[in-house]
């Protein structure tokens, strides 16, 4: 299957987040899927991951989990400096920066006319924001791959995010 790859800045109060929007080539509105990486950011194979989502008919945005510090426009390699550099960019993100980025993407996706419904994913980190993800009522499903710190309700800066709670649904998803 033709896909369509293109790197957009995504609107956010923080200021623009880095994405990768993949989609098989067409116009017609297909769900959309928001897929967070793990620590190591928009890397090649979270790409090929989004890849395989597009290819089943998914409209899919990948954001940088980091983009408004030092990592923004960084992908992380898989070896050890790599592995402190992506601990390190979420310990100094509080879950109220991710919240407004997750807002942000899915507000983005929400507006283009060629998205239906909307669903989110993640790996690691990626999967604990992906639950946060199922907060917010547009999300119809979630899928998350071993989210870090959800047992204990860690999230990035905060050693309780909240998460494992049962606030109310909102808009805003937070």
């Amino acid at each position: 299957m033709k896909l369509r790859e293109d790197e957009v800045l995504v609107p956010a109060p923080g200021g623009a987040i880095r994405s990768v929007v993949l989609r098989p080539v067409g116009d017609d509105p297909l769900p959309g899927v928001l897929l967070y990486t793990d620590i190591f950011q928009l890397t090649e194979s979270t790409l090929r991951t989004a890849r395989r989502l597009a290819s089943a008919g998914f409209v899919v945005c990948v954001p940088e989990i980091y983009p408004h510090g030092d990592l923004a426009g960084v992908a992380l390699e898989f070896d050890d400096d790599g592995k402190r550099a992506g601990l390190a960019g979420a310990a100094a993100t509080t879950t109220a920066q991710f919240d407004a980025d997750r807002v942000a993407v899915l507000d983005f996706l929400a507006l283009r006319a060629d998205t239906t419904t909307l669903f989110a994913t993640g790996f690691c980190i990626g999967g604990h924001l992906a639950f946060r993800a199922a907060l917010d009522p547009r999300v119809e499903a979630t899928v998350c791959f071993y989210p870090t710190g959800l047992h204990n309700g860690a999230l990035g800066a905060d050693a309780d995010a909240g998460s494992s709670r049962s606030p109310p649904r909102s808009a805003a998803g937070s």
